[in-house]
């Protein structure tokens, strides 16, 4: 049974997961009745995990050869991180992926039966549980598809054979398309527990995308006004979301959780007006969305090419300078809810303390 397979059954255990994590988000279920499509989130963990088998494989038998037994639920004597991550698994799940590394096929049938039996809230806490387990393994790794990024430097740990680590910084800046005639230039100052943390400046692809790109150029300035005649937008606001090697999130000026969405445009959500430019590289500014033609404040920059993304979500901007500052952001230490347990919310909040158009 391939990596790849146990990512499938889990999908055929529990769906398309979308319900899972719009439960864990807490929002309301959508779509009942219709096919199931993989959301997001799953798209992007099939195509991790399916590609690292044999990095799972290696960082797997250099823990046997360390201490000598397998993953076990309690076990503290694991230092590995994906040791670590192992042990958030529930036992059934831990089952599976032991008898994939130990080379003992379990059938599809018997795989799904062990999913099967959790609870729908260990379903929950077993699907954030392998996000996170591709989290860390994307951080110990470099796919081999993702050509755009530098080669794997060793970098000097506790333990002898440490995992090779994906490194980024300023020297891994995306292609950077001259800017258009027109076409602006705006900038974040962000802090990090209200220390600075640096400057990000964004090229907006105002030629192709006008309306999306003048949207988040107004929200930038504050020239756009709230319902009550005040100025709003992303000043003051947070990166409320932070997945290592996927994307960081932000623009929720109105609920700082995800939750809220408005637009220039009579606060209505606008249409996606061109899938043109694609998440073919780390830096590129694309807008976040609950699904077709609901596109708002929010907005999120890719940590990495994330081509499962094209078609979905509008790619309207690039980072022109700054990408050590999206890193930073990036590797920032995020928890669940009250900084308890994993998730995606920065324990420390990154905020946007002053923006604009250069």
């Amino acid at each position: 049974m391939e990596v790849a397979g146990v990512v499938a059954s889990i999908i055929s255990a529990f769906g398309s997961g979308r319900a899972l994590f719009q439960r864990m988000a807490g929002k309301k279920r959508t779509g009942r009745g219709r096919e199931a499509t993989l959301s997001e989130e799953e798209a992007w963990l099939r195509e991790s995990l399916h590609k690292r088998p044999l990095e799972i494989e290696r960082s797997y038998q250099q823990h046997v050869q360390r201490h000598g037994y397998r993953y076990e639920i309690g076990d503290s004597i694991a230092h590995s991180s994906l040791a670590t991550t192992l042990l958030t698994l529930n036992s059934g799940l831990i089952k599976v992926i032991n008898r994939f590394l130990a080379k003992e096929p379990m059938a599809d049938d018997e795989s799904r039966r062990t999913l099967l039996s959790l609870s729908e809230v260990a379903a929950a806490d077993t699907l954030n549980a392998l996000s996170q387990l591709s989290l860390r393994l994307n951080s110990q790794s470099v796919p081999a598809t993702l050509k755009s990024l530098p080669p794997p430097k060793e970098m000097a740990g506790e333990e002898e054979g440490e995992q090779l680590r994906l490194k980024t910084g300023s020297s891994d800046k995306p292609p950077i398309p001259k800017p258009g005639e027109g076409e602006p230039i705006v900038f974040f100052d962000v802090t990090l527990g209200g220390e600075p943390l640096g400057r990000i400046k964004l090229h907006l692809f105002a030629n192709t995308v006008p309306k999306t790109a003048e949207n988040f150029r107004q929200f930038c300035t504050g020239e756009s006004k709230g319902t009550n005649g005040l100025p709003q937008g992303y000043k003051g606001s947070k990166f409320h979301r932070v997945i290592k090697g996927f994307m960081i999130q932000g623009g929720d000026f109105l609920n700082s959780d995800g939750t809220g969405s408005t637009s220039i445009y009579h606060g209505a959500a606008f249409a996606d007006e061109s899938f043109q430019h694609k998440h073919t590289s780390a830096g590129l500014l694309s807008m976040a969305n609950s699904g077709p033609n609901s596109n708002g404040c929010q907005f999120f920059i890719t940590c990495a090419p994330t081509p499962f993304l094209d078609g979905k979500h509008v790619v309207f901007g690039q980072v022109a300078e700054g990408m050590d500052v999206v890193t930073k952001i990036e590797n920032v230490r995020t928890g669940g809810p009250g900084g308890r347990g994993p998730g995606e919310r920065p324990v420390q909040d990154v905020r946007i303390a002053m923006c604009g158009e250069m």
